[in-house]
This record gives structure tokens, sequence and C-alpha cells, in this order.
């Protein structure tokens, strides 16, 4: 799993949805389409992400280049009050 940016060339914002499945989500097709309406340079991406790998998924939004993420199951489970 890369969690770090490119260093060669600029790229757009990244923001994603971590979960363990995300391949069925609809997210990016709304949220790519909200930031290219409002002309937000960012990508909405899909983060398949193991409970193992979670921490450096995690880690990896203190980067610069990292906008956000949202949480789905089986982590927003664990994550809310």
């Amino acid at each position: 799993m890369e969690f770090e940016q490119q260093k060669d060339s600029p790229s757009p914002l990244r923001v994603g949805l971590i979960g363990n499945p995300v391949a069925h989500s609809y997210s990016p097709r709304f949220q790519q389409a909200a930031f290219d309406t409002c002309g937000i340079p960012a990508r909405y991406e899909l983060w398949q992400t193991s409970a193992i790998d979670l921490p450096a998924r995690v880690a990896s939004l203190l980067a610069p280049q990292a906008l956000g993420a949202n949480v789905s199951i089986p982590y927003k489970e664990g994550g809310s009050p």
C-alpha cells in the first residue's frame, strides 16, 4: 500500500474513503463531481485498508497533499461513541 506522495510532480490534494471493503462505494462519483464542480484540485480515492495498515493510513493524512478522509465499515463502528 502506498501512502507517500510523489515529490517529483505537483499533484492534486488527496481525499479518500478508508474502509474494508470499499470497492462497492459510490462515494468517489459524488465526491469527485463536487470537487470538479467547485474547482477544488482534489482527487477522491478508495483506500482499501486492512486493520494492520490502519495506523499507517491514518498517519498518511498528515501529508501536505492530504485533504482528509471519510471512514467506513468496519472502522467507523469503533471510532464513534
